[in-house]
């Protein structure tokens, strides 16, 4: 219940026009420069029902965009959600679709906000299995509290319409 009110009260923000302050990544966002990982397309992970996927956009700049989840067995409306979405009419969305992710050998730390962490920033961080796989095991936030175990599998598919980012939420 606590959860439900709180997405009232954050599109009641929204609406109204009103900003939530964000507090600011732990990081600092770094280009990627690794080529472990394929970018030139998104990552979806499959969630456990298996009725819907969440998409996952890592660019080139080291911001990620995590805008939106699809129906699994319609990929058309996933393609109608990628070219309609905000990727080409310079909509920023909010900062809830946005953060930063790092490579380092073979793991994968991706940073951003969350609305069920008061808008603090929260660490996932992975291992990469291969250059179009990866698995996030942990999540914390950035003092490391609130650590949790998780088994998200994230798949890439290309995607060569694909644009870079620009996002107004990270430098």
């Amino acid at each position: 219940m606590k959860l439900f009110r709180f997405f009232i009260f954050l599109n009641l923000f929204v609406a109204t026009g009103c900003r939530v302050e964000l507090q600011d990544l732990c990081s600092a966002r770094n280009p990627n420069s690794s080529t472990i990982l394929k970018t030139h397309g998104y990552f979806y992970h499959e969630w456990e029902s298996q009725d819907k996927l969440d998409i996952l956009f890592l660019n080139s700049n080291g911001i990620m965009s995590a805008s939106f989840f699809v129906e699994t067995p319609d990929t058309s409306i996933l393609y109608q959600k990628l070219f309609d979405d905000g990727f080409y009419d310079g909509d920023d969305g909010h900062a809830l679709e946005w953060g930063i992710f790092h490579i380092v050998n073979n793991s994968i730390f991706m940073e951003k906000w969350y609305p069920s962490n008061r808008l603090v920033p929260g660490i996932n961080e992975g291992e990469i299995l291969n250059d179009s796989t990866f698995v996030f095991t942990f999540f914390y936030d950035c003092d490391h509290s609130d650590f949790h175990l998780q088994n998200e599998i994230w798949h890439f598919k290309p995607f060569y319409n694909k644009p870079d980012s620009i996002c107004e939420f990270i430098d």
